[in-house]
């Protein structure tokens, strides 16, 4: 009794923990990319005033309930509400602290559960002359209601509970006759229980491998993996929903032309805000392809072409269309040319991979540095390394580099990118079956290496 309770309770702690995990993360994800777009359209204009380029009407989520906004400056003096917290700001975060910010769990308005995240960042004097004026200070506050998450975890709990209840009732029945010829199938449950992962979120508990008694207890907790699954494919396809993810860019748009057409404005101004319009609409672009991307990424390897290719030239393609941008950032860019890399693949994708690790190091890279792209056959493996001698890459970032929408805070690229790049790299990766390692240090560069199956050794294809 004691021991099938255990595992019964140890299961759905399990259980809850995974899911509440999943849960937290998909609201930081969505508190994360908002503030990060939010904070990209503050500017401070060369006479030292703020200029926040939405328009508050133009953000309809900030003027209902459930999402809420504050922008302080230096002084912790309120510059920018949402025109639901009615003049009061949300809760001081205090002082100015560098970093991608935390997130809270808060009092909202009206006494409302919330997640809060602070963002801290600096903008510089636009259009001021080098060297001039010190950057401005200000913490972005961001906050969404949190009571439907907390329902679906609440509601988690409450069929975990009863089904577990449900499980020691049935345990209890089958009382200490049984007790033998259960504990040994229970295991094998516990250990294949165990082995599942939200990668195989598709395999379930088989009832052959419990006694008849226990396969009640099989079903029950494969209908509480079912509903787990399609959580988890939710949160997948929040990846292909560009809509969502595009409405406050939209909206900056829009606010951006409201902006222009306000009054007259001489020729220079128009294209200054031309400009932006520009600047905004290419962000968009860029986070619906990297969405699609993803999407297609997460779906499944089944869309991927598998055509006969060399790892070698798609990289010195891919390369080459960065050598412009190299050449205006004072940064030498070397492809090493070697033996033929075969591999089999899909062209377009890979070259996808190849762009995004090579547009980061060359971004990141400082004048007089270098950049070094390489395709190599090694050990029975492809292996394409892409080399930089950038600033490289704190400890504590390394393990959620390749996590979507995770931006590591950055003074000369903080408004730059969405942090999809390197999880789409990662996405490309897993679905030709390859792995990807990154070693870095603060002051002595990145080097990121993809490993993945020559063509004919472990893919399936015939040795060329």
């Amino acid at each position: 009794m004691a021991v099938s309770a255990g595992l019964v309770a140890s299961f759905a702690g399990v259980v809850y923990a995974r899911a509440r995990s999943m849960a937290h993360g998909a609201l930081e994800e969505e508190l994360r990319f908002r503030s990060t777009t939010l904070a990209a359209m503050l500017e401070v204009l060369p006479g030292g005033e703020v200029e926040f380029e939405v328009d508050r009407g133009m953000l309809p989520d900030f003027e209902r309930e459930g999402a809420w906004l504050t922008i302080l400056d230096e002084r912790g003096k309120a510059i920018v509400l949402s025109p639901n917290l009615a003049g009061s700001p949300l809760p001081s975060p205090g002082p100015w602290t560098a970093g991608p910010g935390e997130v809270a769990e808060i009092d909202g308005p009206g006494g409302v559960p919330a997640a809060l995240l602070t963002r801290s960042i600096e903008a510089a004097v636009e259009g001021g002359p080098p060297g001039g004026a010190a950057p401005r200070r200000f913490q972005v506050l961001v906050a969404l209601d949190a009571r439907e998450r907390d329902r679906a975890l609440a509601d988690l709990a409450l069929f975990l509970a009863a089904t577990g209840g449900g499980a020691v009732l049935l345990s209890l029945g089958l009382g200490i006759l049984l007790a033998r010829s259960v504990l040994g199938p229970v295991h094998r449950m516990t250990a294949e229980a165990a082995t599942l992962t939200p990668e195989d979120m598709e395999r379930r508990l088989r009832p052959d491998t419990v006694v008849k008694e226990l396969h009640r207890l099989a079903e029950t907790l494969n209908s509480a993996l079912d509903r787990l699954g399609e959580a988890m494919a939710r949160q997948r396809r929040f990846a292909s929903d560009a809509s969502h993810e595009l409405r406050t860019p939209v909206s900056v748009l829009m606010a951006n032309a409201e902006l222009l057409l306000r009054r007259p404005r001489s020729e220079e101004e128009y294209r200054m805000g031309l400009r932006r319009q520009l600047k905004t609409a290419g962000q968009m672009r860029d986070v619906a392809e990297n969405l699609l991307a993803l999407a297609r990424a997460d779906a499944s390897a089944d869309g991927f072409a598998r055509d006969p290719l060399l790892l070698d030239e798609v990289a010195a393609a891919a390369a080459a269309d960065f050598a412009p941008l190299a050449e205006e950032g004072g940064v030498r860019l070397e492809v090493a040319n070697g033996r033929p890399v075969p591999v089999t693949g899909d062209p377009v994708h890979l070259h996808r991979l190849v762009s995004n690790l090579v547009s980061n190091a060359v971004k990141f890279t400082p004048a007089g540095g270098v950049v070094s792209v390489r395709a190599s056959a090694e050990d029975g493996e492809a292996t394409l390394t892409v080399e930089d001698t950038g600033p490289g890459i704190a400890k504590e970032h390394l393990g959620r580099i390749f996590d979507r929408f995770y931006r590591i805070c950055d003074a000369r690229h903080q408004a730059e990118g969405a942090g999809l790049g390197l999880a789409i790299v990662d996405g490309i990766v897993r679905a030709h079956g390859g792995r990807i390692e990154v070693e870095s240090r603060p002051g002595e560069g990145s080097r990121f290496r993809v490993r993945m199956a020559l063509r004919g050794h472990g893919d399936g294809g015939e040795e060329s």
